[in-house]
């Protein structure tokens, strides 16, 4: 992994942003770094995640139709339910919101030992379908954002190494796209933007999130462990 030193230094080559004091400070780098990560992040969901238990492990208390993901949690790969007192687990379905409501059938409420479908029917909720008649512990594979910030030099981004360098295409974008200061420079900061985009994708727009962390499938009918 390559610290956050290494793509300071690769920012101030590429800038030639090496006076004494430099025209953007290391603190600001790293703060670009930062949304740099967030960013590539949103775009091409590089960080995969099925250990981090603050993340990915919920306590689902009994009746309960959804669950308050992490703020971290971009979309929900794979979901599995353990009721309290087994030890078996069970996987649920991941589906589309609009699944959920067709098997409702116009029930407010629907109870079973286990969830069999579950949606990512808002930014931060999994609603589960039908409620557990039980408490028991939901266990997600998902997609994320970073746990931490870059803050000085010593941070790493989690990104995969391959991916770092085009996080300093993100500083230089946002370093030349600085209103009213002797960095603007938006022709350059047109082909940084570009550059990431090129490694990342372009960003969504609100709808097109939603339908990405609904995964839209078709349901054909439960699901059994």
């Amino acid at each position: 992994m390559a610290e956050a030193s290494t793509l300071l230094a690769e920012y101030r080559r590429r800038a030639d942003d090496n006076a004494d004091p430099p025209l953007i400070s290391d603190a600001q780098v790293y703060s670009f770094l930062s949304e740099a990560e967030r960013e590539a992040c949103m775009r091409s969901h590089p960080l995969f995640d099925c250990a981090t238990a603050e993340v990915v492990t919920y306590a689902i208390a009994a009746d309960a139709t959804s669950v308050t993901l992490d703020d971290r949690v971009l979309r929900v790969d794979h979901a599995r339910f353990v009721p309290t007192g087994s030890t078996q687990s069970c996987r649920i379905e991941l589906t589309g919101i609009d699944a959920i409501r067709s098997a409702q059938d116009g029930r407010s409420t629907s109870t079973a030992s286990r969830p069999l479908l579950a949606a990512h029917s808002a930014s931060r909720t999994l609603t589960l379908y039908p409620a557990p008649s039980g408490g028991g512990t939901l266990t997600l594979d998902v997609y994320r954002l970073p746990l931490l910030d870059i803050e000085d030099e010593s941070d790493e981004p989690e990104i995969p190494l391959e991916l770092h360098d085009g996080l300093v295409d993100w500083v230089l974008y946002r370093v030349y796209s600085t209103k009213d200061s002797e960095n603007e420079d938006p022709a350059r900061a047109q082909v940084a933007l570009r550059d990431f985009t090129d490694r990342f994708g372009e960003r969504r727009d609100g709808e097109a999130m939603r339908r990405h962390r609904e995964r839209r499938r078709i349901t054909t009918g439960p699901v059994y462990p």
